[in-house]
């Protein structure tokens, strides 16, 4: 499909915009960042404040372009991933399952509202947003025997609108996880039951 009058990449086919932001984060974004962030502020003649400012931006627009490449057709099975169709709205996925997990007494740590941060950055896409989520109680002792799983903790759930309306809440799966960092299975077991709250919150 072509882009619109306006030149969306949202509305490029999948693959086209997954070659554009693909070639786009790759080559001209991680130039930018860099640029912004080794740039001494008095040589580019920038207050401290504005120069860090600027390089929120770019971070922001990196992450924005980045959620734009997650697939906006029908879900797809992918290694490592379990997904599920949710009966209601992107907002309403993550608000059902903040609700969940704070009725179990997991911590929320953070909330990213792709699809705003896109457009404070003039850039358009479906709705998507992450909730990073957790229990220190389980995830340290995990990250304390194999560091390198903090590369995938805390625990996170993506919901994301496609094409044609429908929305998906998806998230790693716990056995993934394990296999990929080399965690004992007594200790992935801790957050192995995690599903079982994102597939209700979906419900």
């Amino acid at each position: 499909m072509a882009a619109d009058s306006k030149g969306h990449i949202a509305e490029l086919s999948p693959e086209l915009r997954y070659r554009l932001t693909f070639s786009t984060v790759t080559h001209t974004f991680p130039s930018l960042l860099i640029s912004s962030i080794t740039c001494p502020a008095k040589t580019a003649g920038l207050s401290s404040v504005t120069h860090m400012r600027l390089v929120l931006k770019h971070m922001i627009l990196l992450f924005s372009v980045l959620a734009m490449m997650i697939p906006t057709t029908a879900a797809q099975e992918i290694e490592g991933m379990d997904q599920v169709e949710s009966n209601h709205s992107v907002k309403e996925t993550l608000d059902r399952l903040e609700d969940i997990l704070g009725e179990k007494g997991l911590t929320v740590f953070a909330r990213i509202n792709f699809t705003r941060d896109a457009q404070a950055s003039g850039l358009t896409m479906h709705r998507a947003e992450l909730l990073v989520f957790g229990n220190p109680k389980a995830g340290t002792p995990m990250m304390v025997e194999t560091p390198t799983v903090a590369l995938d903790l805390p625990l996170k759930a993506l919901a994301w609108e496609d094409t044609e309306g429908a929305v998906f809440l998806a998230w790693n799966d716990p056995l993934y996880l394990a296999h990929r960092h080399g965690v004992r299975e007594e200790l992935i077991g801790t957050i192995a039951g995690v599903r079982n709250l994102l597939v209700k919150a979906a419900e």
